[in-house]
């Protein structure tokens, strides 16, 4: 039983997949996904209760679908939730090709 002072669950509302469609409306042409994780606990409480502790996008795979060419990026972050390091990957076919910089 849940009551009006629990927390949802940290990844709920979280946007996990996005298809950009064609004129037809039913044609993807464009996929993103991203993959979630949790920050740094902030108290042993919140852990205990499934809540969010500074969700963030670790991992984002961009897909072109009509030629199957993927590419992604992926961030690493610092104790206060900064972005400290993004990696970017080229377009390659089925997957993300080599890596190709830091920025």
């Amino acid at each position: 039983m849940t009551s009006s002072l629990d927390y949802s669950n940290w990844q709920e509302g979280r946007e996990f997949k996005t298809e950009s469609l064609d004129a037809d409306g039913s044609t993807v042409l464009r996929r993103v996904e991203n993959t979630w994780e949790q920050g740094a606990t902030v108290t042993s409480w919140l852990s205990s209760h499934d809540a969010a502790n500074n969700p963030r996008v670790n991992q984002t795979v961009s897909t072109l679908v009509d030629t199957n060419q993927v590419t992604k990026q992926t961030f690493n972050f610092d104790s206060y939730n900064n972005t400290t390091d993004v990696y970017e990957y080229d377009f390659g076919s089925g997957a993300a090709a080599r890596w190709c910089g830091i920025r």
